[in-house]
């Protein structure tokens, strides 16, 4: 009779298991899928966020640093065109010989030949002398010049010279005879090649800091997103294993978090 009942119990206990079994809910593998979509999402956006200001800081640092280094230069010119023209338009009310003869020692004693370019242009806006000498004679056709003989005042245009497609800022300095009419420009060219060069040397060297702080970033949150999808993904295994019918499974709590031991327990 024992026996009996005992077969009884164990053919119960099958079937129930089997129920079980077919019944049972199997979960998807979402270690390999939906674990993978959060490390990636938090990558997109913790990364993503910090690209996005690396790029905004490096581009406002350019223009920045260009802004003032274009700043100092046209301020540098002015002065120069100024304290310049003050002075030969003391010779401006003597003969044309005289003015002329004094320009042109200036222009061939110009100190500083190797980074400007020092024009004298007439009211027709052809250049009279050039301490270079190969834009003597040339109508350069740019506003400053324009500007100058129009208002009487310094005038400044930066943008590529026809001639050789250089960028260049110039600075035109009228040069007023006694009676007030402008007889004149005094000019200065500068290239903004070394300028423009220092800038992205220095761009780059910011950019290179900046890709160092971005792969830090990015190894911090793949080893923050890994303490946190690691435990949760073996939580769920052992939860597809225990609805599969494994009511044996468990799962070992040794993880330094406070949150996934509470809700291993649980």
């Amino acid at each position: 009779m024992k026996k009996l009942l005992a077969d009884l119990f164990a053919k119960k206990e099958k079937s129930r298991h089997a129920a079980a079994a077919k019944t049972a809910v199997h979960l998807p593998r979402l270690r390999d899928i939906h674990f993978r979509s959060i490390r990636a999402r938090g990558m997109f956006v913790g990364s993503g966020l910090v690209l996005l200001a690396i790029v905004i800081s490096l581009a406002a640092y350019t223009l920045s640093l260009q802004a003032y280094y274009y700043s100092a230069t046209r301020a540098s010119l002015q002065a120069k065109a100024e304290t310049a023209s003050a002075f030969l338009s003391s010779y401006v009310d003597r003969t044309y010989a005289e003015f002329y003869q004094r320009a042109f020692n200036y222009a061939e004693n110009f100190d500083d030949k190797d980074s400007l370019e020092l024009q004298f242009v007439n009211t027709e806006g052809r250049v009279e002398i050039a301490s270079t000498g190969i834009s003597a004679g040339s109508i350069p056709g740019s506003d400053d010049i324009k500007n100058a003989l129009d208002s009487g005042k310094i005038s400044f245009w930066q943008g590529k010279r026809a001639s050789t497609g250089e960028k260049v800022l110039a600075v035109s300095a009228p040069l007023v005879s006694g009676s007030g009419s402008v007889v004149g420009v005094m000019r200065y060219i500068t290239s903004l090649k070394l300028i423009d060069r220092a800038v992205n040397t220095s761009s780059l060297v910011a950019g290179g800091i900046g890709l160092v702080v971005l792969a830090i970033v990015v190894f911090s949150n793949l080893y923050f997103l890994r303490t946190i999808t690691e435990p949760i993904a073996s939580l769920t295994g052992v939860a597809r294993r225990i609805a599969e019918g494994s009511y044996g499974a468990r799962v070992m709590i040794s993880m330094p978090r406070r949150e996934s031991p509470r809700m291993a327990s649980s």
